[in-house]
């Protein structure tokens, strides 16, 4: 496993273990796991929903240590096919190729501060992670926003308000050990489930 991959997982092991020792009564974890988009042409003539020339589809996988006061940290692992003939960075892909992305970020939900209803919760995040593509590796930044929309369920006769979400998110990542290319838009759509 690459460098920055073990660093990533070691910081938010760490990060999870403080908090927990002093938010046990309120923390609680969560696995995601959905559709990933990535749109990777940014041109002159770009058009943001032009899905058959620049989309590139995949999937994610990921887990979320969320605190109280609407704090959380996550790390997630999203992999995107990348086809012939697509465009990428302006020019046509010439054979296909794959996208790895792992990624650590730290996330605000705004749903008590703006006193909504309780099934919707709107977050903001940023994130540090590591992306390989063509075989290389390039670390990035990234920044986005999302929104979830927590669906009642019954286990067991009990009725659980926030044990399961649908969420849908897009954030911009940015490299800059190489400024001419190498920054993406990633959509992503999935599943929220509460362990706790």
């Amino acid at each position: 496993m690459n460098n920055k991959y073990r660093i990533i997982a070691i910081a938010l092991f760490v990060i999870c273990s403080v908090n927990q020792s002093f938010s046990q009564n309120e923390s609680k974890f969560l696995v995601t796991s959905g559709l990933s988009i990535i749109d990777d042409n940014f041109t002159t003539n770009y058009n943001p929903v032009d899905v058959s020339e620049h989309w590139h589809f995949g999937y994610y996988l990921g887990m979320e240590y969320a605190l109280s006061k609407g704090l959380s940290f996550s790390l997630s692992y999203s992999f995107n096919a990348y086809e012939e003939g697509k465009q990428v960075d302006g020019s046509l892909l010439e054979e296909d190729s794959e996208f790895h992305f792992i990624n650590l970020k730290m996330g605000y939900r705004f749903q008590e501060v703006l006193n909504l209803n309780p099934a919707i919760d709107p977050f903001a995040f940023i994130g540090i992670g590591n992306i390989n593509l063509y075989d290389e590796d390039r670390f990035v930044f990234n920044l986005g926003l999302g929104l979830r929309y927590w669906i009642p369920i019954t286990i067991a006769r009990r009725l659980y308000s926030r044990k399961l979400a649908i969420e849908v998110s897009s954030s911009g990542i940015l490299n800059y050990e190489i400024p001419d290319y190498g920054r993406q838009i990633q959509h992503q759509l999935g599943i929220i489930y509460s362990i706790n």
